[in-house]
């Protein structure tokens, strides 16, 4: 945990979102016409969603827990929550609830989200780099790692890790 959450990875990752940034705005009409594409529900894509979803959930909340284990807290349950009639899995962050430094808190909150930012950025390279179902599985890497992060994961008027990152910053209990 400690290898993760060190000024040198946080570089790494920032470097890769920059990156994945870069060649978002410099191929914007091809990514135009993918998400187009995809929009347009086929049992292809939304084959490659489930295959997908799953697995960056299980990341997303990795990063939670190797977030509170950095801070010195322990993670006492982890499992399986079917959400929506889908399984997905969780990790109980209250313990950070306890943790005296804010950033701390905060670092366990963001966590979930630097995660999926950074595998939305790889779906972004992936997706530039290759062709066929390569590409299409970047893209769909992109989209949710990206959309589900900022729009629900990230936003702070729900209540998942947006809403808590907030209070943290904001000092309210």
């Amino acid at each position: 945990a400690r290898l993760i959450f060190c000024r040198t990875a946080f570089s790494l990752w920032a470097a890769l979102i920059t990156l994945s940034l870069l060649v978002l705005f410099t191929n914007s009409e091809r990514l135009y016409n993918d998400v187009v594409n995809a929009a347009q529900i086929s049992p292809y894509m939304a084959a490659l969603f489930l295959a997908v979803y799953p697995p960056l959930k299980l990341l997303h909340e990795l990063g939670h827990g190797l977030a509170i284990k950095r801070c010195g807290g322990s993670v006492r349950e982890m499992g399986i929550a079917v959400l929506v009639m889908f399984p997905l899995p969780y990790v109980d962050a209250s313990a950070s609830s306890i943790f005296k430094a804010k950033n701390d808190r905060m670092l366990v909150s963001a966590a979930g989200l630097f995660v999926e930012l950074a595998v939305a950025a790889v779906g972004v390279l992936l997706w530039i780099s290759s062709q066929g179902i390569a590409s299409d599985l970047g893209l769909v890497l992109l989209l949710t790692g990206g959309l589900s992060t900022l729009l629900v994961n990230g936003n702070p008027l729900l209540k998942f890790d947006g809403y808590y990152l907030l209070a943290d910053w904001l000092e309210i209990p």
